[in-house]
């Protein structure tokens, strides 16, 4: 009877042991990826041009630098204003203002779309809609030096990612197609996730009303959220749907009164995270690890078949959209552009169309083209040049390092992450103010106009969001390095997140519009360090009095 008695104790150390490891591993790795965000987005600001996207970075001012800290030190001796206020009132004061800013935007601002993916999906959806599959329809793809401008045809055969989302577009357009409708579909998608964020806070924090405020105002204040309303893509809902998988998620392991269904739900939102856009993919991944630590601590194994399900659903998932497709349009669907060609682009040396390190620059359809849509070739194509940008590397590490430093530098240090870029510019707004955000983007880099435009409007607006990114930063820093090991569930997924969020965007293509999420599913990391200070005094206080 010792002698198992003695072994299972053996087996928790050895398990405790194991979980210190690991736990510890993630908050080193993630104190250190934190800290270099800080020193990024401190010292470099990026600027993004309307149409040619070209990132321009240049230096903060030592001005910026001094006020971007007197804020955040403002932040933490002032934490105590909000703790007394009640964080639904706030949420509905915040929300109630972000809804008049959002109906101001969906008003007021033209609905031409760019040329580009947004549009591409709403107009594919709308002909299928209508009968028409030309976007599934290799043979009808009409090269051009703007591709699918003239038509749609072969978009979706080479895109076939985007099968769910322009899905989830076809249910919409059966109600209307006026864009200002999805204008105002965004707004809602922001509250529902700003809800989410604070159901999230509320359940790991035990209802700390001090935190719950703070993360709903440094939320409401980033203002690349208001920003893009005007995108009408998949990362919106599907943040959403992300969101609210880990919402349920966490139900799971920190919620004993759970209902039966809550690991479902998780695992069916992630999976509509995924069809609307893929990248989501990481946070499964991140929750997933979370999980491992969570069954190595308490023993709950079967968690660890959570993200195996979840993975394995998304995989069917794709397999019935296409075979849906198939059937609807009495077409047979192509492979399409093979992923690898994406790390191809995203480690190219020299960008050819003078954009940032590692940015789109027409590779991925221009080597699908010239080995005639052909998966396999275009594959293999892909690992070669894959090879040899490797071996460049492996050769000159100088131009390597640069290389990497200049991706890491562009995809990180735009505090507005394109949500002003990504407008439609080649209409003006209705308003003054609208016209001094926007309509001067529409220049290019070069033209003298824009560098006006830049220091009269868009500077402040850059410099708010910046000073915002920072401040989120610092105090997610500082909350990690305060928890060590003790980091919360949440904590720990938000922080998996990023460091996935950034691995994958130093192989992959990057642009700093597809790291918006990974700020966002940060902010209640930051707003938490706050809550932390304050137990810490309440602790003192108490102690004191005894």
């Amino acid at each position: 009877m010792e002698n198992k008695l003695q072994s299972k104790v053996e087996k928790r150390s050895k398990a405790d042991r194991l979980y210190l490891i690991l736990k510890g591993a993630i908050v080193t790795l993630g104190f250190a990826v934190l800290m270099l965000l800080v020193l990024t987005t401190l010292l470099r600001r990026e600027f993004i041009a309307a149409y040619s996207e070209w990132p321009y970075v240049h230096k903060n001012s030592f001005r910026f630098i001094l006020c971007a800290l007197v804020t955040i030190v403002i932040i933490v001796m002032g934490r105590k204003v909000l703790k007394k206020v009640d964080p639904r009132r706030a949420f509905l004061v915040f929300a109630g203002a972000f809804l008049i800013a959002g109906l101001f935007l969906v008003i007021n601002m033209p609905t031409k779309l760019n040329e580009a993916d947004q549009l591409f999906t709403l107009k594919a959806a709308n002909q299928m809609n209508h009968g028409n599959f030309i976007s599934l329809q290799l043979d009808k793809f009409h090269p051009s030096v703007l591709p699918f401008e003239k038509n749609l045809g072969g978009y979706l055969a080479i895109y076939p990612f985007q099968l769910g989302y322009v899905t989830y577009l076809r249910l919409l357009e059966c109600f209307t197609t006026n864009v200002r409708f999805f204008y105002l579909l965004n707004i809602l998608w922001f509250l529902l996730i700003n809800y989410l964020l604070y159901r999230i806070v509320k359940l790991v924090t035990q209802n700390n009303w001090l935190v719950l405020n703070w993360m709903l105002l440094l939320s409401f204040a980033f203002l690349p959220e208001l920003f893009f309303v005007l995108f009408i893509y998949g990362n919106i809902p599907g943040l959403c749907a992300c969101l609210a998988a880990v919402y349920f998620g966490l139900k799971l392991i920190m919620d004993d009164s759970h209902g039966r269904f809550t690991w479902l739900w998780c695992v069916l939102l992630f999976v509509l995270a995924y069809q609307l856009k893929s990248n989501y993919q990481i946070a499964v991944l991140a929750l997933g690890i979370v999980f491992v630590l969570h069954a190595i601590k308490h023993r709950r194994y079967k968690l660890i078949a959570m993200p195996l399900i979840t993975f394995a659903l998304m995989l069917g998932s794709n397999k019935l959209i296409t075979a849906a497709y198939e059937a609807e349009s009495g077409l047979h669907l192509s492979k399409g552009l093979p992923m690898i060609t994406y790390v191809a682009m995203g480690l190219e040396p020299q960008n050819d169309r003078g954009r940032g390190a590692g940015w789109y620059d027409g590779y991925t359809l221009n080597v699908y083209l010239a080995n005639h849509f052909d998966s396999k070739k275009t594959s293999q194509a892909a690992k070669t040049k894959i090879k040899d940008e490797l071996k460049y590397y492996s050769n000159n590490p100088h131009e390597a390092g640069q290389f990497f430093k200049n991706k890491f530098v562009s995809t990180w240090s735009d505090p507005t992450f394109e949500s002003v870029w990504i407008a439609p510019y080649f209409a003006r707004p209705r308003t003054a103010i609208l016209n001094n955000i926007y309509y001067g983007n529409r220049y290019s880099i070069k033209h003298p106009k824009i560098v006006k435009w830049y220091q009269k409007s868009m500077k402040p607006t850059s410099a708010w969001c910046n000073i915002v990114v920072v401040t989120i930063f610092v105090l997610a820093a500082g909350f990690v390095l305060y928890k060590k090991t003790k980091l919360n569930p949440y904590a720990t997924f938000a922080i998996l997140y990023l460091m996935g969020g950034m691995a994958f965007h130093l192989m992959w293509e990057t642009k700093s519009q597809y790291v918006f999420q990974y700020i966002v599913c940060l902010i209640p990391v930051a707003a938490m360090l706050l809550g932390e200070f304050d137990g810490a005094e309440s602790r003192k206080a108490t102690q004191k009095e005894k």
